[in-house]
Parts: C-alpha cells; sequence; structure tokens
C-alpha cells in the first residue's frame, strides 16, 4: 500500500475526532435523554455516554453495535426482548438497555464507525413513536461525523 493511501486511510479514523465526537454525543444526550454511543471501524469505543452498573458489555461483532459496522446497515431495535440476536447475547441477563437505533458511519465508500443512541427501557415506547424522525436524525448525525473526518482529511492533504 503506498504511503498516501496509508495515511489517507489513518485519517478516515474517528480517534483523532473523539473531544468533538464526545462533545456532540454529550450534546445529544442532553437534548434527547437517550445515551449515545460511537464506535469506529475495529469496534473500540470512541464515545459511550452511557455507564453500564453491572458489566462494561463488550462490542462485539455479533453485537447491534457491531453488526451496524458489520453489515454497514442502519439497526433498529425498538426492544430487546423481541430481538433473537439481543436474547442470545451472552450480556442479555445483564444488560441494562431497551432498545438501540444505530447507522454506520460513512468516510466515502468504506464504513469507518457506527453511531447509536442506547434507549432505556422506560424510553423504549418513546422511541417507537418516533421512530422516523430519530432515524433521520441519528443520520444526518453520522454524515456530520463523516464530514468532520473527510474535511480534515481533505485540508491534511492540501497542507502536506
Amino acid at each position: 500500500m503506498s504511503g498516501m493511501v496509508w495515511e489517507e486511510r489513518e485519517r478516515a479514523s474517528l480517534l483523532p475526532y473523539k473531544e468533538e465526537i464526545a462533545t456532540l454525543a454529550q450534546s445529544l444526550k442532553g437534548v434527547l435523554g437517550a445515551d449515545v454511543i460511537v464506535v469506529d471501524k475495529y469496534l473500540n469505543r470512541i464515545v459511550n455516554t452511557f455507564h453500564y452498573l453491572y458489566n462494561s458489555a463488550d462490542i462485539r461483532i455479533n453485537s447491534v453495535v457491531g453488526n451496524i459496522v458489520t453489515t454497514q446497515k442502519l439497526q433498529m431495535i425498538y426492544d430487546r426482548k423481541y430481538f433473537t440476536d439481543c436474547v442470545n447475547c451472552p450480556d442479555y441477563t445483564t444488560c441494562e438497555l431497551g432498545g438501540v437505533f444505530g447507522t454506520p458511519i460513512f468516510s466515502g465508500e468504506e464504513c469507518i464507525g457506527a453511531v447509536a443512541f442506547l434507549v432505556a427501557p422506560n424510553q423504549v415506547v418513546a422511541f417507537q413513536q418516533k421512530q422516523t424522525p430519530i432515524i433521520d436524525f441519528l443520520r444526518q448525525i453520522s454524515v456530520l461525523i463523516s464530514e468532520m473526518v473527510q474535511n480534515e482529511s481533505r485540508s491534511g492533504m492540501l497542507t502536506g
């Protein structure tokens, strides 16, 4: 892989934007009342506003958020009690979430991570009732993060 291509791929990483993404996630949590998680393409937590009482609930390839990165598709888990992958998860009995709404983050054609709202059990009905605007909003957040990464990458290519 040439040096230029490698540098461009490294610039498409979310880690350098951790502070900006954390600020955005905290703002979203304040406005929506739902927690936010952002992971990179390697399933590392970049930002997580949710703090588990009982365990850390690792992000796995077959977890809901991991599946967003793997399939590069939107995931809407309205209620984890009725979603097979959640029921089969080794953390199911200690999981404190009610549902998850998430979307991939792209840089060009490459999926560089995912952003998701983590919905508490007492919020599931409210999120179900507002699913369309919530998903549209989540997609816009994904685009915003993507544009932040791409703009910085373009800027670096112009100056470097």
